[in-house]
């Protein structure tokens, strides 16, 4: 099964690897499974670099208007959040831009309510 992977690099001191064919990501040998519409955001988010709400969107929903879409996007991005979370991974929100998958521990400490 391991000649399914394909490696993603690090994302902190994570190792990453992704099989498109099982929409699965390989975290530090924790295999995680994905629904085809979180597989295509993780996927993108994977390489490393922050990337903004209307790629993932069209990544997810094609082209188009971006707008209609962005509260879909916002409850797929909580539910990757909370299948990433046990593994020291998030999404962390680029303020007026989109997302970055990033380490748990790189994130800033949250002061109060959102």
């Amino acid at each position: 099964m391991e000649q399914h992977f394909i490696d993603c690099g690090t994302i902190g001191t994570h190792r990453i690897s992704r099989s498109d064919v099982l929409r699965v990501l390989l975290i530090d040998e924790h295999a995680v499974k994905f629904s085809q519409n979180e597989y295509f955001i993780i996927r993108l988010l994977a390489g490393g670099a922050p990337l903004s709400n209307q790629v993932l969107i069209q990544a997810v929903y094609g082209s188009g208007p971006t707008s209609p879409h962005e509260k879909p996007l916002s409850k797929h991005i909580d539910r990757l959040r909370k299948k990433l979370q046990p593994y020291g991974l998030t999404l962390h929100r680029v303020t007026k831009f989109g997302y970055l998958l990033r380490c748990v521990e790189d994130e800033p400490a949250s002061v109060g309510p959102d």
